[in-house]
């Protein structure tokens, strides 16, 4: 659903593009229909003529068939077209839909196509009872809101309640109403009473709206259970999917869980290797032996180094700092074994800058970008992706550039979102991406054109 329009507290939002063209189609081919669709064509005054010559009522219902089935074509298109339209909007005051907004705007397209074909054409189409009354079925077919029903069969509804409606036109029973005020009308009900076939007339009407009514009730019925069959239909996957994704959430969190069971247990031997390590080398420089005191002082930054790398699994939370350079090398020692690991540059302006991050997850950042643009890269094709870092003011940039196939405009947004792949993999990796540089207060922004690849940027503030 799209806004497309706010005046004051009112908003206008469209439901259904395609819905709202369609509507505004079938009203302007409401301008042509009397060229289409004409009385003689129709043969109308053909048979009323030969009825009283002949004084045939036969003749008589014929003509008044006729002149029903010529107004329903005419007026079919702008009444559809003034259902679709409205189905396809909806006017909210105050956040709350306003459905008598959709009501007005029925009986304004109807009233305006009236006027514009009596303008046009000079003919007279009588704005009365069987026109409200058929827009007021509309509305609250409107109102009723089957939105798993199809324009097809939407149309279909309106054409047979609107039918039913025609019949009130010829039948010279319904002259004290509001109806049948058109000059084809009126002839036929003048020749029902010089042939005294009026009884006729008011029969067949009786009989027409009758037939056309059970079928709007009986189509109504059919579109109102086939629209609850599909709604359980939709309500039945969405469940699923809600299920699938807690048992999902429920296996990662038991994952993640004794991931961290596991690595804490790492932490009791290897806090005994960092004393034992760090007794051996009080005792070396103890009895000068400096080769070996120099080491051990590495093994005791590697276990060091390590003790950290385990506390930012552990933590997520925990950030240090660490120089750029450091970043990126990490990164290229977990891409080392790919394929494409020759294909990756290194650009750096200034290696001894420094983020304050989570190096773990910052470099598994990296890894997914450099990963989805090796995936990017058509095959057949050789990657070119290069690993870029730079300082501007007081942040630090981290691009990511290849030359893929690139992303099309109208997905740009959507990739970010959780589950969105086109390469059949999770769609977890860039949400990861964009989560992970926001929890360090960082910016992530993509720049993609289709066969132009793209440019992957992410700023994380600068530490002095």
């Amino acid at each position: 659903m799209k806004k497309v329009g706010e005046i004051g507290k009112t908003a206008v939002f469209v439901h259904s593009r395609s819905e709202l063209v369609a509507g505004f189609g079938l009203i302007a081919l409401t301008f042509f229909m009397p060229l289409l669709f004409t009385v003689d064509s129709f043969r109308v005054q053909r048979f009323l003529h030969s009825a009283l010559l002949n004084g045939e009522r036969l003749d008589l219902i014929d003509a008044g068939l006729r002149l029903v089935a010529l107004n329903t074509l005419r007026a079919l298109p702008h009444y559809c077209g003034a259902f679709l339209v409205t189905d396809a909007l909806e006017f909210r005051w105050n956040k709350r839909e306003v459905w008598y907004c959709n009501a007005g705007l029925i009986l304004l397209l109807l009233y305006a196509a009236y006027q514009g074909i009596n303008l046009v054409y000079g003919i007279y189409y009588d704005f009365g009872l069987p026109a409200i009354a058929a827009a007021f079925f509309i509305i609250l077919f409107d109102k009723l809101d089957y939105k798993y029903i199809s324009i097809t069969k939407k149309t279909a509804f309106v054409a047979t309640e609107l039918a039913a409606w025609q019949f009130f036109d010829i039948m010279p029973a319904a002259s004290v109403l509001p109806v049948g005020r058109g000059e084809m009308s009126q002839a036929v009900k003048l020749a029902g009473r010089l042939l005294d076939g009026e009884s006729a007339l008011n029969t067949m009407g009786i009989l027409g709206i009758l037939l056309f009514a059970f079928c709007a009730i009986l189509l109504f019925t059919l579109l109102r259970d086939e629209n609850y069959l599909r709604e359980m239909d939709a309500l039945k996957e969405q469940n699923a999917a809600i299920r699938s994704e807690a048992r999902m959430n429920e296996m990662r969190t038991r994952t993640y869980q004794e991931i961290q069971h596991l690595v804490h247990d790492l932490k009791s031997p290897l806090t005994v290797v960092q004393t034992l390590v760090g007794t051996c080398k009080l005792m070396c420089e103890q009895k000068g032996q400096s080769d070996q005191t120099e080491l051990l002082g590495r093994v005791e930054n590697a276990v060091d180094q390590m003790s950290q790398m385990i506390s930012e699994i552990l933590y997520q939370d925990k950030t240090t700092l660490v120089t750029v350079e450091k970043l990126l090398k990490r990164t290229l020692a977990q891409i080392s074994i790919e394929s494409y690991a020759g294909y990756v540059h290194l650009e750096v302006a200034e290696p001894e800058a420094r983020v304050r991050v989570n190096g773990i997850l910052f470099s598994r950042v990296l890894v997914n970008l450099v990963q989805n643009a090796a995936h990017a890269v058509e095959k057949g094709r050789a990657p070119n992706i290069t690993l870029r870092s730079d300082t501007r003011d007081d942040w630090t940039r981290f691009q990511v550039i290849d030359n893929g196939k690139g992303i099309a405009e109208q997905k740009l947004k959507e990739i970010w979102a959780r589950g969105y792949s086109d390469a059949g993999s999770s769609g977890l990796g860039l949400f990861f991406v964009r989560n992970v540089v926001e929890r360090l207060g960082g910016k992530i922004n993509i720049q993609s054109a289709e066969g132009k690849g793209s440019v992957i940027t992410i700023e994380i503030p600068r530490e002095e």
